[in-house]
This record gives structure tokens, C-alpha cells and sequence, in this order.
């Protein structure tokens, strides 16, 4: 029985992320770069020291820009390499946020919460904008899962993984701040 659950459960979750994947990838060549995506390659373009010195003055946090930095020195920087991190990181995201519905909900709440990030209309357009969002979506939902882990008031490894995962949120975008603020309120 529970060899048959875990069966269930990655089929769902390769249905989930084959659906994404595909419908993201149909959206990838639709799009032209708007200005804040255009902004993002062109920092994702720079020498790091020059990077640190365009960021610095900018509204959101270094880490977004950071790692793209390093992804477009893997695969390139058209559009459609750009917009394939912010896929590949909502994708993450949605197996995340399905894992941890399912660990003290059972797999159906697993499989509506990846639902639910699939069919979103927004999380969709996030997934593949090259923008900071897709890539805040899944460090919030691994500090969710780690909170979730790790027991109340808990002062091990737990917490200091979830700690961590919360403070990599906030470096990527400062809305994180609130969503962070919020769950550990909670």
C-alpha cells in the first residue's frame, strides 16, 4: 500500500512538472523582453565587481542578479536561456510547495497545492519572466518546508537551514521580508 502511495505520488509529481515545463515553454518564445527583463540581462551581463557597483543602487537584492550571472555563463543570455532559469526555478518551486503540503496533509493536498502553482495564472507568468519572482517562489516555499520539518522553537540544524533558506528569500526579493516575517509569525 504505501509502495503504491509513493508510486502515486511521483506520477502526480512528474505530470505536475511535465505540464509546467510545457506550458511555460509554449509562453518562452511569445514574449519580447520588457524593460525590468531587460534590465536583468544586462546585470546578469556585467563583470562581477561591475555588477556589485549596478546593483547596489537598485530596489531589489543582489542574489537574483547573481545567479543569473552564473547561469547565462552556462547557457547563454537569448531570451530563451534567460527565461528557462525562472522556469527550471518554478518548477522547483511547485515540487516544493507540493512536498510540503503533503507531509502532514496527505499526498491529495501535495497534489492540489502543485495544482494550484500549475493552473495559477500569475505563478505561469512568473515562471517565465526573467525576473527575480519564479526563483523568491522557491526559496519561500524550501523555507516553508524547512519550517515545517523542523519542530517549534527548535534551535537545531533545522532552524538554521530554515533561518538561512528565509534570509536567501529576502536577498532575492524584499517582498520576501513579509512572506518570511509571516510564517514565522504564524
Amino acid at each position: 500500500m504505501a509502495q503504491h502511495r509513493r508510486s502515486q505520488r511521483v506520477l502526480f509529481q512528474i505530470l505536475f512538472t511535465g505540464l509546467l515545463l510545457t506550458l511555460g515553454a509554449a509562453l518562452i518564445p511569445h514574449h519580447e523582453l520588457w524593460l525590468d527583463e531587460t534590465h536583468s540581462a544586462y546585470v546578469a551581463r556585467l563583470s562581477l565587481p561591475s555588477m556589485w557597483e549596478a546593483v547596489r543602487g537598485d530596489v531589489h537584492p543582489p542574489l537574483y542578479f547573481l545567479l543569473l550571472h552564473f547561469w547565462t555563463a552556462l547557457t547563454g543570455d537569448s531570451p530563451e536561456a534567460l527565461r528557462l532559469f525562472s522556469l527550471l526555478c518554478m518548477a522547483g518551486a511547485m515540487l516544493i510547495i507540493g512536498r510540503t503540503a503533503s507531509m502532514e496533509d496527505g499526498d491529495g493536498a501535495g497534489a492540489v497545492a502543485q495544482s494550484l502553482v500549475v493552473l495559477s495564472p500569475a505563478l505561469l507568468r512568473y515562471a517565465v519572466e526573467v525576473r527575480m519572482y519564479a526563483i523568491a517562489t522557491l526559496t519561500f516555499g524550501i523555507t516553508l518546508w524547512l519550517v515545517r520539518r523542523s519542530r517549534i522553537g527548535s534551535t537545531g540544524i533545522g532552524a538554521v537551514l530554515a533561518g538561512t533558506a528565509g534570509a536567501l528569500t529576502i536577498y532575492t526579493h524584499y517582498v520576501g521580508l513579509f512572506a518570511v516575517a509571516g510564517l514565522l509569525g504564524a
